[in-house]
């Protein structure tokens, strides 16, 4: 079972198993406008022997840890129920994450974490692998705090909430800010909380309705 939280579309390892019913993948992501790939609309759910193994969940921009939460848990559940996998494999893009340069989401680091710590709560063998993230420091604090998660330990250092690295350089960040998010005021950092995320009981049932009801799914 395949497990993709990067703020992009998991298409490439979809598209690899699009026929078949040996791999399910599920992907959580910005879906609409010209945001790329450009892929992943609830009604796509496999092809041939793939249809209903292939879940996808489309997610608005500011979305935060309730929301995103209460989907991945509900779907993932879902999933892993029906599937009943022998391994995960979880694709932990950063780019989910708030303060990213090209993410749209306002999920915090430990909102992030909290995806693989439900994983790890099945038991079963589990491959992480990283995905997207720009801004830099954000991913290597993220991905630390997710190794410690699947290590049983508490990651050490600052606060997980994640923060644009202070630049030594008077005003550097000052003007990254301006310039890199001059229409995501916020997505940055003291806002994590202020986005107006969709509720999870505006939730679109369709997306549990292909899992249940695999040669049912519906049309794109």
């Amino acid at each position: 079972m395949y497990i993709d939280i990067d703020v992009h579309h998991g298409d490439g390892v979809e598209e690899a198993f699009l026929q078949t019913d040996r791999v399910m993948t599920v992907s959580f992501h910005k879906w609409g406008g010209d945001f790329f790939p450009g892929t992943g609309a609830l009604g796509d759910a496999g092809v041939g022997e793939g249809r209903g193994y292939k879940v996808n969940v489309p997610l608005s921009d500011g979305v935060g840890d309730a929301a995103y939460l209460a989907l991945f848990r509900a779907v993932a559940d879902e999933a892993a129920a029906r599937f009943q996998p022998a391994a995960v494999v979880v694709q932990s893009g950063a780019d989910s994450v708030a303060g990213d340069r090209i993410g749209v989401f306002n999920l915090s680091s430990r909102g992030h974490a909290a995806c693989h710590a439900h994983v790890r709560g099945w038991g079963l063998p589990t491959l992480v692998l990283g995905g997207g993230g720009y801004t830099i420091p954000n991913v290597a604090r993220c991905w630390t705090l997710e190794t410690g998660v699947h290590l049983g330990e508490e990651a050490p250092g600052p606060r997980s909430r994640l923060l644009l690295e202070r630049r030594r350089e008077e005003g550097q960040r000052a003007r990254l800010s301006a310039r890199v998010f001059p229409r995501r005021r916020r997505l940055l950092p003291g806002r994590v909380a202020s986005a107006g995320a969709p509720s999870a009981s505006r939730f679109d049932p369709r997306t549990i309705d292909c899992i249940e009801n695999p040669h049912n799914t519906p049309s794109p």
